[in-house]
């Protein structure tokens, strides 16, 4: 008898979101008449980059923005 582990579909994908979840939502939300089992794959890995720029650019933005006399925002 093997003893293999499972390995999650997040795990393989090297993502930190929740591919099940973006799944369900996917699923439950009507999006398409058929959603294969790829893409929540695919939007997982675009979302994941899409947030990483927005956390990118608000954290370059709070180092380099105005600030008063006291050196607060």
């Amino acid at each position: 008898m093997s003893s293999r582990s499972t390995v999650s579909r997040q795990a393989k994908a090297g993502v930190t979101l929740s591919v099940a979840r973006i799944n369900t939502g996917l699923r439950r939300g009507r999006v398409a008449k058929h959603v294969s089992s790829r893409a929540p794959l695919y939007t997982a890995g675009v979302l994941e980059t899409i947030v990483d720029s927005i956390i990118k650019q608000t954290a370059e933005n709070v180092l380099k923005g105005p600030r008063d006399k006291k050196g607060v925002l």
